[in-house]
């Protein structure tokens, strides 16, 4: 305990003169932090000044989520929070919806002024001033973790078959179509989880009905995304009232996508992470030791081949297409050809071959920066994150090995769901 208090003082002073250090980031490191916490047994709750660094100004966080922490969501907890690591207190205020604010519970740099806000404030444009008190709680941490999302469905989690196909499309597939719903328990009585394995599965629906003794954990309404705001459309979409018909449907893909994409780059805590989309099952009980033969030492991301074509430039075509279909935007398609001509101006290449990204492994230290580059390209315009991939694995030199296999190699034998994608890659 007094150890505790020692790193609270010595963060409340490096925070008081405005200035990050090496050594902060070292004792930020090592606290460590499960911001899935909720789906798991913990211990009672800690609390951290200065959560969210990573403006090099030491100032300008905006979010407790961006450093792997938890927002702190009631006033009087942000008033216990304060006093633990150390400020002595002048002034609480809130809760309040304050624009220039973070969210949650900050202190006034320089001052024991503490404020409570409710809303995803800006701390002062990014210039700084508030500094964030974050929580944290500590769990054991399996070794491998799976993710997978659904956004922008009905009320239970559901798969979709499309009555004019028999063909059950993509999650971010979300369209006009009538749809056959079937209850996401029957995929449970399928699937096979070895022990040691967390498994997450996010969603904005909320009446979930989850199987008793699952092995999925359902986060819902998962919230992650609308809090983790540094370089994050949907955090900017949420306060919107005119958003056009392209940006909600953008904004269901991209939801998953948070999870595929930048949430994986938060959860370095794990050895390894298994993203599968719905289209997929998990009935290897050997999960852990065929990982381990896969990655080996020194792989940092196993990828499957695309089954059709080699190279983005082939992909150019099929999969704007798609795009555009799914957002009924024409226009995205020359947006991924402007894309590609980008990227071979920044000096990508084209010859490391083209991936399905349905499912893949990584290990999320390794990769992290690749994925925080990765979810920026997907915001701009075309959602189809096959196009961006080659160059994110390119330009960041990811020692990607690839999956001759498909899926069913890591997941199991018969992983595909059945109905599930016999075209439309």
């Amino acid at each position: 305990m007094a150890g505790q208090k020692a790193v609270a003082m010595l963060l409340v002073m490096l925070f008081a003169h405005g200035m990050p250090t090496a050594a902060l980031r070292k004792l930020q490191a090592s606290t460590g932090a499960d911001v899935l916490q909720r789906q798991a047994p913990t211990a009672p709750a800690t609390y951290i000044i200065g959560g969210g660094y990573r403006d090099p100004s030491g100032r300008a966080a905006t979010s407790c989520g961006a450093g792997g922490w938890q927002p702190i969501t009631t006033l009087k907890e942000c008033r216990h929070a304060a006093e633990q690591v150390g400020i002595k207190i002048q002034t609480m205020s809130g809760p309040e919806r304050w624009p220039h604010v973070p969210y949650g519970c900050s202190v006034l740099q320089g001052g024991g002024k503490v404020h409570f806000s409710t809303t995803n404030g800006s701390n002062n444009g990014r210039r700084g001033g508030y500094v964030l008190i974050c929580k944290i709680k500590r769990t054991v941490v399996n070794r491998i973790a799976v993710f997978s999302a659904q956004f922008g469905g009905r009320d239970r989690i559901q798969y979709k078959v499309s009555h004019a196909t028999k063909v059950e499309m993509d999650t971010e597939d979300e369209s006009s179509n009538q749809w056959i719903e079937e209850p996401y328990q029957n995929r449970e009585e399928s699937e096979l989880f070895p022990r040691g394995v967390d498994a997450f599965l996010f969603t904005d629906m909320v009446k979930v009905a989850r199987k008793r003794n699952s092995p999925w954990h359902f986060v819902h309404p998962a919230r992650q995304c609308e809090e983790l705001c540094d370089d994050n459309v949907l955090c900017l979409w949420k306060e919107s009232k005119n958003l056009t018909q392209v940006q909600k449907r953008m904004q269901h893909i991209l939801q998953s996508k948070f999870y595929k994409i930048r949430w994986i780059a938060e959860n370095t805590k794990y050895d390894y992470i298994v993203w599968m989309d719905g289209k997929y099952l998990l009935v290897n009980s050997n999960l852990t030791k065929t990982i381990d033969n896969y990655m080996g030492e020194n792989v940092d991301m196993l990828a499957m081949e695309h089954p059709e074509r080699q190279t983005v430039a082939q992909e150019l075509e099929p999969a704007g297409s798609r795009a555009a279909n799914i957002l009924h935007d024409v226009s995205v398609i020359q947006k991924a050809r402007d894309m590609y001509e980008q990227y071979k101006l920044e000096g990508f290449s084209d010859t490391s071959g083209l991936f399905d990204s349905g499912m893949f492994i990584v290990r999320p230290a390794r990769v992290r920066d690749m994925f925080l580059d990765w979810w920026h390209q997907v915001q701009l315009g075309v959602p189809r994150d096959q196009l961006s991939l080659p160059w994110m694995m390119q330009k960041h030199r990811i020692n990607v090995r690839r999956l001759e296999g498909g899926a069913c190699a890591i997941l199991g034998k018969n992983c595909n769901n059945k109905g599930r994608h016999t075209g439309n890659h």
